[in-house]
């Protein structure tokens, strides 16, 4: 086991409306989450609360991962992560065959204070969640079936 991610229950001042959505939008994540684990391999480790074995915090490939984890886009060539810290986490996990599991027993608390545009914000917000999902899934495809490590692959 590399690491385990859980539910995620949003506290959000300034918007009934955003309010109601972001709970229907962590519903969603966690249905989704609940189906996948079921693989041992999540979707995403989340970067407001995931616990990551020491071995693997620990080593410095994996801080290297985060530090300078980068892209090489067709239109915008190579490219530094400036969000998505969860995304290079779990690809470097992923990439090593480690397994990843969401608990939905556990939850934690993410506060979101709302200001301004409401349509905005949650296209920031949606642009930024598929934005980091998106740039991750051609080389998270490209590792195959089987990870290189011979472990544990997808189901």
């Amino acid at each position: 086991m590399g690491a385990l991610t859980t539910d995620e229950l949003p506290l959000v001042t300034g918007s009934y409306v955003f309010s109601e959505w972001f709970h229907l939008r962590q519903a969603q994540r966690h249905y989704h989450m609940c189906s996948v684990s079921l693989s041992r391999k999540v979707t995403c480790l989340t970067g407001r609360f995931s616990l990551f074995r020491a071995e693997t915090a620990l080593d410095s490939t994996f801080a290297d991962q985060l530090e300078i984890d980068t892209l090489n886009d067709w239109l915008w060539g190579n490219f530094k992560f400036l969000s998505g810290d969860d995304k290079s986490t779990w690809y470097w996990l992923l990439k090593r065959g480690y397994d990843m599991i969401y608990v939905p027993d556990v939850a934690i608390y993410s506060i979101e204070a709302v200001s301004g545009s409401l349509l905005r914000r949650a296209y920031q917000n949606m642009r930024r969640w598929y934005g980091n999902m998106l740039r991750n899934s051609g080389r998270a495809i490209a590792l195959g079936p089987k990870n290189p490590a011979g472990l544990c692959g997808w189901y």
